[in-house]
């Protein structure tokens, strides 16, 4: 990713708001895997669902992820990022999950 180096935090990288927050492109994504887990995506698309792909966005752009994330992969995502994410798809109450240590069973 070009530039990537250059960024003081990488939510100021001019790729960031498009991959990771732009709702078209988390929506296309969110299909994409309701399809692959063969469970139907509810319209009005939650927060929380944009918010979750956000941060699934974010991991499979900078550390290119070929494998699926999920309980035995998980990367963490900066605070700028998460703060940045927040703003963007609040949650509704206030309360947010923070991240969860990977599965090792």
């Amino acid at each position: 990713m070009d530039g990537l180096e250059d960024e003081l935090c990488i939510v100021d990288h001019f790729n960031f708001d498009f991959v990771c927050l732009h709702p078209e492109v988390l929506k296309t994504a969110l299909v994409a895997r309701s399809d692959i887990r063969v469970h139907e995506l509810k319209e009005p698309i939650p927060n929380e669902s944009f918010r979750f792909q956000a941060y699934r966005q974010f991991t499979y752009w900078i550390h290119n992820r070929l494998a699926s994330l999920g309980k035995a992969v998980r990367r963490v995502v900066p605070a700028c990022v998460v703060l940045r994410i927040r703003q963007e798809y609040p949650s509704s109450d206030g309360q947010y999950v923070g991240f969860k240590e990977a599965e090792t069973n």
